[in-house]
């Protein structure tokens, strides 16, 4: 029952999205360190967890908001 519930939670998180958000962050990190910018470890692990929270937010928010509308177009 745990595992299924976990499972689901993970689905909701949509984590091929999350990969998306960790991608381009890392992209935008290089290029600030292409332009001369030093980027620590610690600075750049917060601003991660900043993005993929953000994320995170918006795929919950989307599902707590849509769940009516899913009713009436007979999602699960």
């Amino acid at each position: 029952m745990i595992t299924r519930k976990f499972a689901s939670f993970i689905r909701l998180s949509r984590p091929i999205f999350l990969v998306g958000g960790i991608v381009m962050y890392a992209l935008g990190a290089l290029v600030a360190r292409y332009e001369g910018f030093a980027i620590g470890l610690p600075v750049y692990v917060l601003g991660q967890i900043a993005v993929t929270s953000t994320q995170l937010m918006g795929h919950y928010l989307n599902e707590y908001w849509d769940v009516e509308y899913g009713r009436i177009l007979g999602c699960p």
